[in-house]
């Protein structure tokens, strides 16, 4: 099996790509999301891709081609092919975790190895925000930035409990809002806050407990016998 041509990597289509693989980067695993098809008694949840004797690579049969893995990898991190080969970091090219990848030049960033891959990484993610975004959802809820927008849109763009926009801050820039899902099942809920989203995160998730903060706040706001708090003064 030769090596697939760079213009062939190129145009390897990154949506859906991420449909029908997940890409695990901590142990370089791909597996199947859905069946594929044309590929036997493969089923989803398999490992995906085959290991060439010859050179040691992972190949993934998508779209009917074969594409090597660790260029995939690179992609599904980074949402860009190297514009060169990779190198692997141990010298074992069927390790593709993604901190044993290494190409010779990426988008114009030279000589990038393992001391100066969290600074690209931090970079690429700071000029691909939205790119990121999608990836982070796809992993950690199963959705897209599109599905995330379309959700925040009927929402009117506010969380879903206080109905205020989001208030907290990271790097100086308003967070989104944060997916809410039941622990239990899974399911997703909507779009919280950071403070309405920690506040039943606290409550741990229990409708009981959180109508009893409810009772006590507004058993206490009701009774007008309650005497304000006042703290002592400090005896000099």
């Amino acid at each position: 099996m030769n090596d697939i041509t760079k213009d062939m990597q190129a145009n390897i289509p990154r949506d859906r790509l991420m449909e029908v693989l997940d890409y695990d980067r901590e142990s370089g695993i791909f597996r199947w999301r859905v069946r594929p098809t044309n590929l036997g008694r493969v089923k989803a949840g398999d490992i995906a891709g085959t290991v060439e004797n010859s050179n040691g690579h992972r190949y993934i049969r998508f779209e009917k081609r074969d594409y090597i893995a660790s260029r995939l990898a690179w992609l599904f991190i980074y949402g860009e092919c190297p514009v060169k080969k990779l190198k692997f970091i141990d010298g074992d090219s069927r390790n593709i975790r993604i901190n044993n990848l290494t190409p010779a030049r990426c988008s114009g960033v030279t000589g990038v190895d393992s001391r100066d891959r969290a600074a690209y990484e931090k970079a690429h993610r700071k000029a691909n925000p939205d790119y990121y975004a999608d990836y982070d959802l796809r992993r950690d809820f199963g959705i897209s930035l599109a599905q995330y927008n379309e959700m925040l849109k009927s929402q009117g763009g506010v969380c879903a409990i206080c109905e205020q926009t989001e208030r907290t801050t990271r790097n100086g820039k308003f967070k989104r809002l944060a997916v809410d899902h039941d622990h239990v099942t899974g399911k997703i809920r909507g779009l919280l806050c950071a403070h309405c989203n920690h506040a039943i995160g606290k409550l741990g998730d229990d409708p009981a407990l959180i109508r009893k903060a409810a009772e006590y706040v507004e058993r206490n706001r009701k009774n007008a016998e309650v005497i304000p708090f006042r703290p002592k003064l400090a005896v000099v």
